[in-house]
């Protein structure tokens, strides 16, 4: 059995940790996790190397963490430093597990942006395309696969197809899939259990404390450039009303960014989406990538602020009445809806995203060969880009010459 030095955990059960080692384990997780592998490396620092949590208590974290809006894992790691220090915690894990990812996307949006038209770059960005058309086709068919088990799924998910594509605002076409899931997943008032006991039902007043230090934080950048104000309350909204993980905020992201505002082309997002997937943390750092584009360091700091916020303030809000959230009837079956409604959203991101992606045969030949490998041999998205790119250049060589 370990000891107290090795499991910091006190006679009373509580941990002692410092601020700093919550920020630095969770910085090295920001550094060198990539999309799911997050929980995993969550649980090799904070279960198995540190011992300071216990498996169930991180996986009753990560069922919260399912039912509230913004990055799953993200709002696992706020959770995890909540239960460790409190707030002061939560910021420390929320910074330290964005900060690399941050630091490293804001490289490579100036890498792209500054250098993305020279000769050979336009075939790198086209391939780019070809392959994120087969990520998210996958995510697509792996949320699909959960989401829709029923005709009651397949139901909601073609409901919020057929109204993205008439351009019905994506927050009535969610506010749809709630109805519709409240409706046709609702459990029967027989088969409820009795509510579980709450730890604490106050709302903390550090979720309060957060959210005007975020808004303040977002209102003193657009004092330097007002357009900051748009950019970061856009991302704002789409962190707190998108659920799950980062691909079902592409619907959103792509809504808002490229067809009402055209901050950035199809082009520029569906790369800004790949560079999400080679880039460690979580997919919707692409929120950097975009912000960087519409108003340079200040931008990026902006969306990826106005994005993120929302899950430190939500974790922090819900966590006292944990319980009897994931519990809840009505919070089930309206989760059921917006899940399924995201996959009819995503399948209209893949549809427009490959009538732009997927203008010539080396394009098609990447993408399905890229969509079989992720779906048959489980490739890992950082090669499937890499080799994707390789294999869309080597096709178009053959092209060229065979002309």
């Amino acid at each position: 059995m370990a000891d107290k030095a090795d499991t910091g955990r006190s006679d009373s059960g509580l941990v002692s940790v410092s601020l700093v080692q919550i920020f630095r384990i969770f910085f090295r997780v920001g550094l060198v996790a990539f999309g799911p592998a997050m929980l995993a490396e969550m649980k090799r620092q904070v279960i198995k190397r540190y011992r300071w949590l216990r498996e169930e208590e991180l996986l009753q974290g990560l069922a919260l963490a399912q039912v509230l809006p913004g990055a799953t894992f993200v709002s696992l790691a706020v959770w995890a430093g909540n239960r460790l220090r409190r707030a002061a915690g939560a910021v420390a894990a929320f910074s330290g597990l964005l900060l690399p990812p941050f630091a490293i996307m804001l490289l490579v949006s100036y890498l792209y942006f500054a250098y993305g038209n020279l000769p050979g770059a336009a075939a790198v960005v086209a391939a780019l395309g070809a392959v994120v058309v087969a990520l998210v086709a996958n995510a697509t068919l792996d949320i699909g696969r959960t989401a829709l088990k029923d005709w009651r799924g397949v139901f909601i998910a073609g409901l919020a197809f057929a109204a993205a594509l008439l351009h019905l605002n994506l927050v009535a076409v969610l506010a749809i899939g709630i109805a519709a899931g409240l409706v046709l997943f609702r459990t029967p008032p027989a088969a409820e259990g009795p509510p579980p006991e709450d730890t604490g039902r106050r709302f903390p007043l550090q979720a309060l404390a957060v959210l005007a230090v975020v808004l303040g934080a977002l209102a003193a950048l657009a004092g330097f450039h007002p357009p900051l104000l748009s950019l970061g309350a856009t991302f704002f909204k789409i962190g707190l009303l998108v659920f799950g993980n980062g691909y079902t905020m592409l619907p959103f992201i792509q809504q808002e960014v490229v067809d009402l505002h055209h901050w950035v082309t199809a082009r520029d997002f569906a790369a800004g989406v790949a560079f999400g997937q080679v880039t460690p943390g979580p997919v919707v750092i692409t929120a950097t990538f975009i912000g960087y584009r519409v108003a340079g360091v200040l931008g990026a700091l902006a969306a990826t602020i106005g994005v993120f916020a929302p899950t430190l303030f939500l974790v922090l809000a819900a966590s006292p009445v944990q319980a009897r959230l994931r519990s809840s009837p009505w919070v089930r079956a309206g989760e059921q809806g917006l899940v399924a409604s995201f996959v009819g959203l995503m399948v209209l991101v893949v549809f427009n995203l490959g009538r732009y992606a997927l203008g010539n045969v080396p394009a098609w030949i990447v993408a399905t060969s890229v969509l079989g490998l992720l779906r048959f041999k489980r490739l890992d998205p950082l090669w499937a880009v890499a080799g994707g790119v390789l294999l869309y250049l080597v096709l178009q060589r053959a092209v060229g010459v065979l002309i």
